[in-house]
């Protein structure tokens, strides 16, 4: 049995994650959201640190295969520097086509779409809880 192929982003995603990891506790200006189960056999955790509507860095936790791990470290390297708002512009079908990701794998790419919608829905909730 042959061993699948992977796009070389995702190679190169996964064996050298951009974002992984979390931010210390007691950070000003952090948000989380997740998706996914462990016991399921993919999970996701997205963070982002923000000043006001900007993400200023986003960090990930991810199990899961090869692609959903790739997946989050690609949005992660994306996301500095974004505002909210164009960051809930981006789609898993932009993430799958990003990375050449099987359709057979689509699933892992829309939990990674789960996780980053909680977590903007989080800094938006906070936001307006702010003003």
């Amino acid at each position: 049995m042959n061993a699948p192929a992977y796009a070389q982003l995702v190679r190169q995603h996964f064996s050298r994650p951009v974002g992984a990891g979390c931010f210390e506790p007691g950070v000003p200006g952090v948000v989380q959201g997740c998706a996914g189960s462990r016991e399921q056999g993919l999970a996701v955790q997205f963070q982002c640190r923000l000043d006001g509507e900007k993400i200023l860095e986003a960090r990930f936790l991810a199990w899961g295969c090869p692609h959903s791990i790739a997946g989050a470290s690609w949005l992660a390297e994306r996301l500095a520097g974004m505002g909210l708002v164009e960051a809930a512009r981006i789609t898993g079908n932009e993430v799958s086509a990003a990375l050449d990701v099987p359709a057979d794998k689509l699933g892992s790419i829309l939990i990674l779409e789960d996780a980053l919608g909680a977590c903007l829905e989080n800094a938006r909730q906070r936001h307006y809880l702010n003003e």
